[in-house]
């Protein structure tokens, strides 16, 4: 069990009731300069790189292929955080029914009250499509089934995912990925049953679905193969994250390419010993490092809908003949085996 001091209490409490006022200043302390246009600017190329993608795909058919651009096309993207947080008077209206005193308990009360109010009030509101379902310091990022969007809060828009002045080699395979990552979500084995203005209705031909759970079962067996403590991954629960990182990895690749075609090549990072097409590779790599005591990682294999950090790298780019070519892996090696498994 982990245990909190009290000053790590409030500041957790702080970053749970009054998220926008906080998010406001980690955005002005964290998020300036060019990184909002930065991230936008790649996120283009990544939504261009998608779309490109669709004309290699025999399994579809032209009919779903339109559709499947129309909605790449309509899906919206959120960077860093929702721009009104810097309105005085709309961020002092958002928090005016708020309570707050030298009560801790009653904090946390009056804060759950508040929440409650305010979503009971949103039902008889038509949608708001500017509102943010992660707060601007959270490290993650999303993407909405129902909104067809996909948000970047400023918190996950730092090192080691992205920093402005990195490498865009190390950024592309860092945040790019990420990015192309939620971008497949809109066409993984949940997100492909929302259309472009996310209704739950099918806008796929019959035949192209089945095609499409045949390519997702190679997925499947793939990461089942993979072992925690001697106990195998669920390649079912953990099926829509695996075709994202897949999806999202091919997408930042090309992403970057284009990024390359229209600034040029960058130069090598001194005494790194690796190659811009390798330090892509690293960048994915390194934001998925992490450890767990063999009894969390146990419980994660159980309900985590995400391979455990290492296999979302490894399952990725062993499917992957760019990074078997750029790091020199010997075919049927381990790394880069005969049979890769490809959906989007």
């Amino acid at each position: 069990m982990t245990h909190f001091t009290l000053p790590n209490l409030i500041l957790l409490s702080v970053g749970s009731i009054v998220s926008y006022d906080l998010g406001r200043m980690f955005v002005d302390d964290k998020f300036a300069g060019s990184s909002q246009q930065t991230v936008l600017d790649m996120i283009a190329k990544l939504k261009r790189a998608f779309d490109d993608s669709l004309d290699s795909l025999q399994w579809m058919d032209d009919k779903t292929r339109k559709a499947a651009r129309g909605k790449a096309a309509a899906m919206r993207e959120k960077i860093g955080f929702p721009h009104w947080i810097h309105n005085d008077t709309r961020l002092n209206e958002y928090y005016q029914k708020l309570s707050i005193t030298t009560d801790y308990f009653g904090n946390m009360l009056s804060s759950l009250v508040f929440d409650m109010d305010k979503n009971y009030a949103d039902l008889i509101k038509p949608v708001d499509k500017e509102q943010w379902h992660m707060s601007p310091p959270t490290v993650n990022a999303y993407f909405s089934p129902s909104g067809n969007e996909i948000a970047f809060p400023a918190g996950i828009l730092q090192p080691p995912f992205f920093k402005a002045d990195y490498p865009m080699a190390y950024n592309f395979g860092g945040i790019g990925v990420v990015a192309g990552h939620e971008i497949t979500h809109g066409f993984d084995d949940t997100g492909s049953q929302y259309d472009k203005d996310g209704n739950l209705v099918p806008w796929w031909e019959a035949h192209v679905v089945q095609n499409f759970k045949s390519r997702t079962q190679c997925i499947r067996d793939q990461y089942s193969k993979y072992t925690v403590n001697g106990e195998p991954v669920n390649g079912n629960l953990t099926l829509g994250e695996n075709i994202a990182d897949n999806g999202g990895l091919k997408q930042a690749y090309d992403a970057y390419k284009m990024h390359i075609n229209e600034h040029g090549e960058e130069s090598e990072l001194p005494a790194v010993g690796l190659t811009t097409e390798q330090l892509f590779f690293v960048g994915f790599a390194q934001v998925w490092c992490g450890a767990a005591r063999p009894q969390e990682a146990s419980r994660l294999l159980l309900v985590d809908t995400h391979s455990p950090g290492k296999f979302r790298v490894i399952g990725a780019v062993s499917n992957f003949e760019q990074f078997s070519t750029a790091f020199n892996c010997p075919a049927g090696s381990p790394m880069n085996p005969q049979q890769k498994c490809q959906v989007w």
